[in-house]
């Protein structure tokens, strides 16, 4: 039941992300509803909250009809690695394969910067890896080569979303969305009808961080906002060597402690 609690506040927008988690910590507390609603909203939004949750039912019947999979921070398979964000998400919306969370996953991220170098790396080095699920940001320019990619390879895709499952953004992924859903995974903490917000950017490469073991940046720079949530999460981050004439970060990010990605064995042994 604390489930459907945290359902109807981020599908309604009853609060903010501060106020989610003062309401998870109530019910884990006071293990009654009415009263951790009331310890957290005022009272004319507590009642209208009760009220609304008797109609709960429908509301999950609407994410049913979408076929997307809810999952929530009181839910088993609720993955951990997401509690070392700034701001763990309460509710997480996923359509596709959602046992792919359970496997070793790469996240891959890259600057605006791409041409047939950082292709050869995706093609000749990542696919080759022992990992079979790469996390990227659907926002990422370069998301479509890596699903391409991953799909010779006959490797699987999770993508995070900026919007809702419903909402496509890039306008131009629309149809990638959908064969994502299809043949991997997409995953947002943004309920139905959640339109893309710019500000949502930098979360979005948090989260990719998160769900991953392992970080690749391909043709990127050390200032990257990916390059900030590896290191404060503590986890490996990778890059390629690049060319010492081009105007890259590859190499500056070496220098800084980023493990050489030289192989495809490289990523198995670290």
């Amino acid at each position: 039941m604390f489930q459907d609690v945290l359902l109807l506040f981020i599908h309604a927008s009853y609060g903010t992300w501060k106020d989610g988690i003062d309401l998870v910590k109530c019910l884990l507390h006071y293990q009654h509803i009415q009263t951790a609603i009331y310890h957290v909203l005022d009272k004319q939004k507590a009642q209208q909250f009760l009220v609304d949750l008797k109609q709960i039912e429908q509301i999950r019947a609407m994410y049913q009809q979408h076929q997307i999979k809810i999952i929530t921070i009181f839910d088993s398979v609720y993955p951990i690695d997401l509690l070392r964000t700034r701001r763990p998400p309460l509710v997480l919306f996923c359509k596709g394969q959602i046992d792919l969370l359970k496997d070793k996953k790469i996240g891959v991220f890259s600057s605006r910067y791409f041409d047939h170098y950082g292709e050869q790396v995706l093609s000749n080095v990542l696919m080759k890896s022992h990992y079979d699920v790469f996390v990227s940001s659907l926002c990422d320019k370069h998301i479509g080569q890596l699903y391409e990619q991953t799909l010779i390879a006959h490797k699987k895709c999770i993508a995070v979303l900026a919007t809702g499952c419903d909402v496509s953004y890039p306008l131009k992924y629309i149809f990638l969305q959908r064969r994502l859903q299809e043949k991997g995974l997409i995953i947002t903490e943004y309920p139905l009808g959640t339109f893309f917000n710019k500000q949502v950017l930098k979360r979005q490469m948090e989260l990719v961080v998160s769900l991953s073991d392992k970080i690749c940046g391909i043709q990127t720079c050390s200032h990257h906002i990916a390059v900030e949530f590896t290191l404060e999460q503590g986890k490996s981050l990778f890059v390629p060597p690049h060319s010492l004439f081009l105007k890259q970060g590859d190499n500056q990010l070496i220098k800084e402690g980023a493990i050489p990605l030289l192989s495809p064995t490289t990523l198995n042994e670290e």
